[in-house]
């Protein structure tokens, strides 16, 4: 589930109870233990710092048949506002812009739209790492 940046809250309601490789936590003033109000925060592959309560959020369907994990949340259902919608749609594009699927699905299909009907995987590939790293 999502959080916000921890600058966002007033100074010493939230204090770092520890950093072990590339990940920060935080916990509420006066607490030092993991509790679902702890914020984690991380770098993603692209250098964007991500901030992460402490839950799992997952959906069932199917009567528990199927489960997926919930995308990061940013709705405060008690008093929504238009620039949770805002956070919320930026966090879904990071989501489908980020995933490790993304290059290689869009570039395959652009070399197919605008190149060959048949690309190389090592097309593939080039054209994907361009889509990454954008040049």
């Amino acid at each position: 589930v999502g959080a916000f940046d921890i600058d966002t809250f007033d100074a010493g309601e939230y204090v770092s109870i520890g950093t072990l490789a590339d990940v920060s936590a935080w916990a509420p003033e006066g607490s030092s233990a993991f509790t679902k109000d702890t914020v984690f925060s991380t770098t993603d592959v692209a250098g964007n710092v991500k901030f992460y309560r402490n839950l799992l959020s997952t959906v069932s369907i199917g009567g528990g048949i199927y489960s997926f994990r919930n995308a990061p949340t940013f709705h405060d259902l008690v008093d929504p506002e238009v620039r949770d919608a805002h956070y919320e749609i930026d966090a879904a594009l990071d989501m489908y812009l980020y995933h490790p699927n993304t290059a290689p699905f869009v570039s395959k299909n652009l070399i197919k739209h605008f190149g060959t009907s048949n690309p190389s995987p090592a097309y593939v590939q080039v054209v994907a790492e361009a889509f990454k790293s954008g040049t």
